[in-house]
């Protein structure tokens, strides 16, 4: 016998079908809470992703590996300690050691080098980075506090004197309108060799907008402490907003100001300390036995965040730390202070990535190679 549907079977459907919706619907949003603490927006995540479908297809389209381009005449030999890109799509790789700076076409091959060793115009010591932006090539020279310009064919334009040297960005990074870098301030009441970095933000002219962060460091000692920060970062949004990761070993927060560092959004996730293997530490003390002969200062538990960026969509990209995974790099993704999902990079923890453009550059100045995706 077919039951007759009813008003009251009506209403049941109806219930029955909202609370789905309302759960389904709403299950999304049960991964984070937005809310305003004194009109600063407040985005707490948990550990669950918003969106399972959420995936980023990495495509290799070129690769330079320097071991095999490098002549065997020693002198022609490159040693890749920094590596950028043009929007033509020319790769620029930097020798801080000779004081030259490679150019590559489109295809890998080797079109020209420019820059020398020296004081004079056009010449610099021991730059270990450097950035094209803008349609010129910025060397930061630290030891003389100024910043060299070339054009993209490698010709000398000007250098750029700063008298600060708490100012001086020695190495930086660009977004479409402004760069920032790393300033050392000497920090004379601990001493000589003891400074306080910071990380700046810069206009056009190198003028300094507004500084973050704040840690004191000592160069007198070749120990390298795990329990310090090694790379200070931040990124900066389509929309000129400034990210700021939080230092933490229990704590996972971005803080995101505007300009004039009024902050404007908190950024949380839910953490849980990761502590440091014997296994691990053992290859971090041999890397960097091997790059700089420092010794190393065993830590605990491991930094929540390691560097941030911000890609073509204006997501913003969390380099976080993880026990268990070899030779990958592990990043969480957010929009709108909403975390997405992550994802998982091919390559170790040698190589140094930042996103250009369309396009994500990777290079390793231990394996001596360029790697460019597309995403």
């Amino acid at each position: 016998m077919i039951e007759t549907i009813t008003e009251k079977n009506i209403i049941k459907i109806v219930t029955i079908l909202t609370i789905l919706y309302v759960y389904f619907g709403c299950s999304k949003q049960n991964n984070y809470i937005k809310k305003y603490v004194n009109d600063v927006e407040v985005t707490v995540n948990k550990n669950k992703q918003s969106d399972l479908n959420f995936k980023v297809d990495l495509k290799e389209v070129l690769v330079i590996d320097l071991l095999k381009s490098n002549k065997d005449n020693s002198q022609d030999f490159i040693n890749l300690t920094s590596a950028d890109r043009d929007r033509f799509g020319n790769t620029y790789v930097l020798d801080g050691k000779k004081s030259k700076i490679h150019k590559f076409n489109e295809y890998g091959n080797h079109v020209l080098s420019f820059g020398s060793l020296g004081q004079g115009p056009g010449e610099f010591v021991s730059a270990w980075t450097f950035s094209v932006w803008k349609d010129t090539v910025f060397v930061p020279y630290y030891d003389a506090l100024k910043i060299i310009k070339y054009d993209l064919h490698g010709k000398y334009i000007s250098e750029k004197k700063l008298k600060n040297i708490a100012d001086f960005p020695n190495g930086f990074m660009k977004s479409s309108d402004f760069m920032w870098g790393l300033s050392f301030t000497p920090n004379p009441k601990k001493g000589n060799g003891h400074y306080i970095k910071h990380t700046n933000v810069y206009d056009e002219q190198f003028a300094v907008l507004n500084k973050f962060h704040e840690l004191n460091v000592d160069y007198t000692t070749n120990l390298v402490d795990l329990n310090y920060p090694i790379n200070l970062c931040l990124a900066i949004s389509k929309d000129s907003l400034i990210y700021v990761p939080k230092y933490s070993t229990n704590e996972y927060i971005i803080d995101v100001y505007d300009l004039t560092k009024v902050k404007r959004k908190i950024i949380k996730k839910k953490y849980f300390e990761i502590p440091y293997t014997q296994e691990e530490l053992k290859e971090i003390e041999e890397v960097y036995t091997q790059t700089t002969r420092s010794k190393v200062k065993c830590a605990k538990n491991k930094f929540s965040i390691d560097l941030i960026w911000i890609d073509k969509q204006n997501r913003l990209w969390v380099k976080t730390n993880t026990t268990g995974l070899k030779n990958v790099q592990k990043f969480d993704v957010f929009e709108n202070g909403v975390y997405l999902n992550y994802v998982i990079f091919p390559i170790d923890m040698s190589y140094s990535i930042n996103f250009i453009g369309d396009y994500i550059i990777a290079f390793s100045p231990i394996d001596n190679k360029v790697v460019l995706y597309d995403y």
